[in-house]
């Protein structure tokens, strides 16, 4: 266990963050909460996820993904090679994500709009 805090710090120092999933029905149909966070940080991420996860890195390009045991060896040599240009890149597209779907405002505006539609 580490308290939010302590885990911010950590991630913080990060160069990157992982995401892994089992694969399932409800799984591949899911964005897990830690991808909002890890958005938030702007750093790249790397995903061996299905479907849902990997859709969205790749639709808004905020790192790399796969679902292949083939394939994720060369997406893991290629996020550990990224320069300086990549990783702003990355950093850019994450921020304007995390803003589009997950900043706290925007969500709180969005759920206020559905409760006054059902009022």
């Amino acid at each position: 266990y580490m308290n939010s805090n302590e885990l911010r710090l950590y991630l913080k120092k990060m160069d990157g963050l992982f995401i892994s999933l089992k694969s399932g029905k409800s799984l591949s149909k899911t964005l897990p909460g830690k991808l909002s966070m890890y958005l938030s940080f702007g750093k790249p991420i790397l995903s061996f996820a299905p479907g849902a996860v990997n859709l969205f890195i790749e639709k808004y390009d905020l790192g790399f993904s796969s679902y292949n045991l083939m394939d994720i060896e060369s997406k893991f040599l290629s996020f550990f090679k990224i320069n300086n240009k990549k990783r702003k890149y990355f950093y850019n597209n994450c921020n304007k994500t995390y803003k589009l779907f997950f900043d706290n405002k925007k969500v709180l505006k969005n759920l206020e709009k559905v409760f006054s539609e059902y009022n």
